[in-house]
């Protein structure tokens, strides 16, 4: 995971501690975090400056370091920090993640929300347009076989701060479905309006005051097939053999892509002209921001 340093200059230096002398790791503030930092000659961590994605240490030069991840590695839970963890599991009616930065739940099966994402006290929600068959669960992924034809999968999965979704279209038989060139989901965001960046595409849920909570980059739909041994320069001889890529993490190097048509009352997705992958995907919309905001 990429990651940002930051060094800050401070003064002194002291004698490292003794061999058999235990020193803490972390420290609730910057000041017992350098004098520990000193005397153990090891950085530090600055309990009071975690955050979602940052992390600020003393080092035993007296320097501060501020690392800055560009997703979350923690969220709170519990009153304090626990690491992220994005393994789903049933609860009750829903599917839940462990640790996320967001509430987030997805459907369990039949009617209602197919997501639900909640950041301080407010929610996002998207809906299949028929009920849900149970999923099955793979890590963060729930799988959803069948919502439109057997050969129609849809998956959701679960992210530090939010959630991705993608549209499986498994036969060339399966995309000429009339269903899918019709296909919306409904979006809901209480209390929010929900807009789009007109060059970027990227949708963007707002408070009354115009701050940002949730937001979606601009979905893309791609073909997951590939030609076969031997079969060099031919257009109509191919073979699905989709992986991670294919499906739920995006399309794999020599995929042919579109973008998906957005509206803000809900997400077209239209799967013409070629036998498709859809997908888009939510998150919280600044890290490491207050979330009582």
């Amino acid at each position: 995971m990429a990651a940002a340093l930051l060094q800050v200059p401070s003064l002194a230096v002291a004698p490292v501690a003794r061999a058999d002398e235990q020193l803490p790791k972390a420290a609730a503030t910057e000041e017992q975090a350098l004098k520990a930092a000193r005397q153990s000659g090891e950085p530090v961590e600055v309990l009071a400056g975690r955050g979602e994605s940052r992390t600020v240490r003393a080092l035993p030069d007296g320097r501060m370091e501020v690392e800055q991840r560009i997703r979350p590695v923690r969220a709170r839970q519990d009153g304090g920090w626990a690491e992220i963890d994005t393994g789903l599991r049933r609860s009750g009616a829903d599917v839940v993640p462990a640790v996320t930065t967001v509430a987030l739940k997805f459907s369990g099966g039949g009617s209602g929300p197919m997501v639900q994402m909640t950041r301080a006290g407010r929610k996002l929600a998207l809906t299949w347009p028929q009920p849900l068959p149970e999923p099955t669960l793979d890590g963060d992924t729930a799988t959803y076989e069948g919502v439109l034809g057997a050969d129609v999968d849809l998956l959701l999965r679960a992210e530090a701060d939010g959630f991705a979704h993608t549209v499986v279209v498994k036969t060339a038989e399966a995309a000429k479905d009339p269903r899918l060139a019709e296909l919306a989901l409904p979006l809901s965001a209480a209390g929010l309006s929900v807009t789009q960046e007109p060059d970027s595409g990227v949708l963007i849920a707002k408070t009354s005051a115009g701050m940002g909570v949730f937001d979606a980059p601009s979905p893309v739909m791609w073909d997951s097939t590939r030609a076969p041994a031997g079969a060099q320069g031919s257009s109509t001889a191919t073979t699905p053999q989709a992986s991670a890529m294919d499906t739920g993490q995006g399309p794999a190097e020599g995929a042919k892509t579109a973008p998906v048509n957005v509206e803000v009352s809900g997400v077209k997705v239209p799967m013409s002209p070629f036998h498709p992958v859809a997908a888009g995907c939510w998150s919280q919309h600044d890290r490491d921001a207050p979330v009582g905001a």
